[in-house]
């Protein structure tokens, strides 16, 4: 997959429009001592956004708490689900419609789980200080899937039915906010993906990507366990390589 770098420090990777919302994924660089890559997510109808998250390990630990018969309690849980790393819940947090787009929700609920796992065994490698501070200092998750979760108190909750749409504040461009379809399904809110789009071959390209990127952090948390890394750097230096990598292909 082709990227192309602009403002020195970012790199475009892919864009498909999944129904009426635009999928923006792109490859966030940081140049510093311990190179960080970052892949973002934007669900609705706004571009991909960068905001810091800020949640704490209370707020990460809620999931299953969140109040899926709402549509903006549903979209709590999916924030929750994905600042604690569980994939499952975040699987669970979609309702789609056609083989590409569950091969996505799929691999990105994959991604999700992968991540914490490998940032568990760097913590029980290297400590809890190391990676801690490094998402700290970045503001969110290695791999960070945002569809505007930290405006959520502001979200602007439509139901017709079995159906809603939240609008969410879009910082980056004020005037168009960011749109996320729900549908009910058993009485619990889920995030809707609608008919299979013309942009479903960029599903499945995107999919692949995030299943290259699953294989290559299980492989890395492996190595992480096995004593391969003597130091934190080194860790970080072979996760931006194995992410370049599988973004590339």
């Amino acid at each position: 997959m082709a990227a192309r770098a602009f403002d020195g420090d970012i790199v475009s990777v892919s864009t498909l429009t999944l129904v009426k919302g635009t999928l923006k994924m792109i490859l966030l660089k940081k140049f510093q001592s311990v190179a960080v890559i970052a892949a973002l997510i934007a669900i609705g109808a706004g571009t991909a956004t960068v905001l810091a998250q800020k949640r704490t390990s209370a707020t990460a630990s809620r999931a299953a708490q969140a109040d899926r018969t709402t549509p903006t309690g549903a979209l709590r849980y999916l924030a929750d689900a994905l600042a604690a790393y569980e994939g499952d819940k975040v699987a669970d947090s979609h309702l789609t419609d056609g083989p590409g787009q569950r091969r996505f929700v799929k691999a990105m609920a994959e991604v999700v789980t992968r991540e914490g796992q490998f940032i568990k065994a760097v913590a029980g490698k290297f400590g809890q200080k190391p990676m801690s501070d490094l998402l700290a200092q970045r503001g969110g998750p290695v791999y960070w899937f945002n569809f505007g979760q930290d405006d959520l108190n502001f979200a602007d909750e439509q139901i017709d039915g079995d159906t809603a749409t939240v609008k969410l504040p879009n910082r980056f461009d004020p005037a168009r906010a960011n749109v996320i379809e729900l549908r009910r399904t058993h009485g619990m809110w889920k995030v809707y993906s609608g008919p299979a789009s013309p942009a479903a071959g960029e599903e499945e390209k995107t999919a692949a990507s995030f299943e290259r990127i699953s294989r290559m952090l299980e492989k890395t948390t492996a190595e992480v366990r096995e004593g391969k890394f003597k130091e934190f750097a080194e860790v970080m230096r072979a996760l931006q390589k194995g992410s370049l990598a599988a973004l590339r292909q």
